[in-house]
């Protein structure tokens, strides 16, 4: 069998992300999304895309998807990790100094056939979503919609016919991905596309290290940029430039290094593009992406010679035979003039190496930054050891005769679990979300369903306790669970509604429910006998 390429076929480079899918650089003791706010929206680092929201399998992180802000948690995480693998601020992705452009196969200018009133530019991108929703080779888009008041959010398109409305640019953050999940898991969606940042794209290859998503972004395109700003202090420093309200602003666009603001009357403003650089969201001054070098297509203003085109750069074989489909249609027009390869590579390098290789905010794996780390004199170094050794001998002994002595559990300690047959539901809601597999609904005599614990894989996380319902288990503070074998550990639904003297343990229960349990009614509904 003959496995060289035909003469004359395009041969695809590799971006840099596909020998990188199966390898996760995470600590073995990954705190989840603990790690990722240490090392990444503590230290500025944050690209604002959402996919940590998008993918938490419990749904305890939320971002506020119009003002500028980053990941928070509003609940308990499981640690699960899966933030920590998609997140670009701990996983770069950017090409070295030497390819300041990316690989590529193909770089040309082009512009739109039928281009619309409003759209950016050459209107390339806006056109090539609209024409692969057209021809089936895409089912949805996660996009930008902007309203007069220059509000932002995303949006899924699944219509042709909406594309153009969201063709204009915005230069702030927006985050696609909680809309990405919302496609795939509600609308069921299977052929996505993406019109992204360069830190957005490269978000969108990193989703794929989980397997529902896995190729279910059939298109990405990338949109070159610079820098993004805080969208409140971006849009106040506009409306003072122009004096007018937003909603008279019809456009704003990047030409020449100038800020062009265009208003609703036809009139043009311009003004310095270095006034806004205080506005620069943190995490720009860490990316060295200029042109989404890990899309399919990229797509931009800068380099092309003169306005109403894109610079089009074709990456990808899906890519390439979009592109190629477009231009034998019609729909995009390829054009003669020359790509300013020089303007567009000096810009990419000026961004590759405006921060320091070892910038102080960019994140490292683990707890600690290694450039936390000072120095230490190895005299005080070699002495240090002796000095702890000495202060522990004069510290009174803080263990005890267990069990002769036992010391009270702390406020907070999560010990056995403890059911109330009266109040609970046998929803199965407490086996359904336990992490480890370790509650299993078995029925008993009078024909209902409660829960058994197994506590020998138990993580005694709590997660069972938050989802119950009606506050029918709880935690006690009991933690003398031993057994003499593995079949002692599960705990039947009649040994968890036991509990031991609350003087051994202490009378508290974790957590201190919300509502009164003494009024919470039993169930008096009645069970047919099997």
């Amino acid at each position: 069998m003959n496995d060289e390429k035909p003469q004359g076929a395009v041969v695809f480079p590799k971006l840099g992300f596909e020998d990188r899918m199966k390898h996760v650089t995470l600590a073995k003791d990954s705190l989840g999304f603990g790690e990722l706010k240490y090392n990444v929206t503590d230290k500025g680092t944050c690209c604002r895309c959402g996919a940590c929201v998008a993918v938490c399998p419990v749904n305890v992180l939320d971002i506020d998807r119009v003002d500028s802000g980053v990941a928070i948690n509003t609940g308990k995480c499981i640690t699960c990790a899966l933030c920590t693998w998609v997140c670009t601020g701990i996983n770069k992705w950017e090409a070295p100094e030497e390819k300041p452009l990316g690989n590529y196969v193909e770089i040309f200018i082009a512009t739109s056939a039928n281009k619309r009133s409003g759209v950016q530019d050459g209107g390339v991108a806006t056109t090539l979503v609209q024409y692969a929703l057209e021809k089936g080779i895409i089912d949805g888009a996660v996009m930008v919609e902007r309203n007069e008041e220059w509000i932002t959010q995303p949006k899924i398109v699944t219509k042709p016919e909406d594309v153009p409305k969201y063709g204009t640019s915005t230069y702030w953050l927006v985050p696609l991905f909680p809309e990405v999940t919302e496609a795939l898991e509600k609308l069921r969606l299977s052929k996505l596309a993406i019109v992204d940042v360069p830190c957005g794209i490269a978000t969108a290859r990193w989703l794929e290290r989980i397997p529902k998503y896995k190729g279910k972004i059939a298109l990405r395109i990338g949109l070159f940029c610079y820098e993004s700003y805080y969208r409140e202090e971006f849009m106040d420093e506009i409306t003072r430039l122009t004096k007018t309200p937003v909603e008279e602003i019809a456009k704003i666009d990047i030409k020449k290094g100038k800020m062009v603001i265009e208003l609703r009357n036809g009139a043009r403003i311009g003004a310095d593009l270095d006034q806004f650089s205080k506005f620069t969201w943190d995490s720009c001054w860490t990316c060295h992406d200029l042109t989404a070098e890990w899309s399919d297509i990229s797509v931009g203003a800068i380099g092309n010679p003169r306005e109403g085109t894109n610079v089009v750069i074709v990456r990808t074989e899906a890519g390439k035979k979009l592109i190629d489909q477009a231009l034998k249609d019609g729909v995009i027009v390829k054009l003669d003039d020359k790509v300013r390869i020089k303007t567009l590579t000096k810009i990419a390098l000026r961004k590759k190496k405006r921060s320091l290789p070892e910038h102080p905010s960019q994140s490292k794996i683990g707890l600690k930054l290694v450039d936390e780390y000072k120095k230490t004199n190895p005299i005080e170094a070699f002495l240090m050891p002796f000095v702890a050794t000495i202060i522990q001998v004069a510290r009174k002994p803080v263990t005890v005769e267990y069990p002769k002595v036992r010391l009270r559990p702390s406020e907070r300690f999560m010990g056995r679990h403890r059911l109330d047959l009266e109040l609970c539901t046998g929803c199965s809601i407490c086996a359904r979300v336990c992490i480890d597999s370790s509650i299993e609904m078995v029925r008993m005599e009078n024909g209902r369903e409660y829960p058994s614990v197994d506590m020998a894989t138990c993580s005694f996380c709590g997660l069972c306790v938050d989802y119950c319902p009606r506050y029918a288990i709880t935690m006690t503070k009991e933690f003398e669970l031993a057994g003499y074998n593995r079949h002692e550990m599960w705990y039947t639904p009649e040994q968890l509604s036991q509990t031991k003297e609350e003087e051994s343990y202490g009378k508290e229960i974790y957590p201190k429910p919300h509502i009164n349990v003494e009024t919470v009614k039993p169930l008096t509904a009645q069970y047919d006998e099997e």
